[in-house]
C-alpha cells in the first residue's frame, strides 16, 4: 500500500503497529532480457477494516463476498500495470485452507482485471487495477439448534391447547400466555444475534 505504487480503494482503516511490508526490485535490460523495464514486488502483512456491501436478506443462510480493490496510485495505465503472480495465487489459495473467520466458510476466490479512474484523474488519464473477491457462506447450524429450534419448541407447546378440553379453558389460557411470554423473553436472548435492518430477513421471516 506504498503512495507511490499502489492503494487499497476500499480501505477504511489500517493497523499501523502491525504493518509490514518487503520490496523486491528486479531490472529488465538487454542483452539479458528484451524489455526495458523496472520489476517492482510488494510483499505487505496487515490488519485492516475493509468496505464491503453485504445483502443479508438471506440470513441466516446468505452467501457474500469479500473485495479487494488494488489500483496503481498516480500512475497512468501506459507506465504502470498491475498482474498477479504465482505468489499471490499461492498466499490465497493458504488463505481459502484456513478456517479462521467465525461462523464464516470460505468457498472461493477469483482475480479480475479493471480499469479506474477517479473523479480528480484527467479525462485521458486511466489506471490499472486487480479485483480481489472472496467468496463466503454464513454457517448456518448455530441459528438453526440455538435460535429457531427453540422457537419451533415453544409453539408446538403453544398448539397443544389444541388438544386440551375446551371446557379446560383456565389451562389453555395458562399455556398460551406462558408460551407468549416465553417467546417475548427469547426475542430479547437473541436480539444481539441479529442483524440491525430496515428489511426483513428470512430470519424475521421465521
Amino acid at each position: 500500500n506504498n503512495p507511490l505504487l499502489v492503494s487499497i480503494l476500499n480501505v477504511i482503516r489500517d493497523d499501523n503497529d502491525l504493518h509490514q511490508k518487503n520490496y523486491e526490485i528486479t531490472p529488465y535490460a538487454e542483452p539479458r532480457n528484451p524489455y526495458d523495464a523496472l520489476r517492482i514486488e510488494a510483499r505487505t502483512k496487515n490488519v485492516q477494516v475493509v468496505k464491503n456491501y453485504f445483502n443479508l436478506r438471506s440470513f441466516p443462510f446468505d452467501r457474500q463476498v469479500l473485495q479487494y480493490k488494488i489500483v496503481t496510485n498516480h500512475w497512468d495505465l501506459s507506465k504502470l500495470q498491475l498482474y498477479p503472480q504465482q505468489f499471490t495465487y499461492e498466499t490465497l489459495d493458504n488463505f481459502m485452507k484456513r478456517d479462521d473467520i467465525p461462523g464464516w466458510s470460505k468457498e472461493k476466490y477469483t482475480l479480475e482485471k479493471f480499469f479506474y479512474r477517479d473523479s480528480v484523474d484527467p479525462k485521458n488519464f486511466g489506471r490499472d487495477g486487480v479485483l480481489i473477491n472472496i467468496e463466503l457462506e454464513r454457517k448456518h447450524g448455530y441459528y438453526i439448534f440455538k435460535v429457531i429450534l427453540p422457537i419451533v419448541l415453544i409453539l408446538i407447546v403453544c398448539w397443544s391447547v389444541v388438544w386440551i378440553d375446551p371446557r379446560e379453558i383456565e389451562a389453555r389460557l395458562t399455556i398460551t400466555i406462558v408460551c407468549l411470554l416465553s417467546l417475548i423473553a427469547y426475542n430479547f436472548v437473541i436480539d444481539e444475534e441479529l442483524p440491525k435492518l430496515e428489511y426483513l430477513t428470512v430470519m424475521d421471516w421465521i
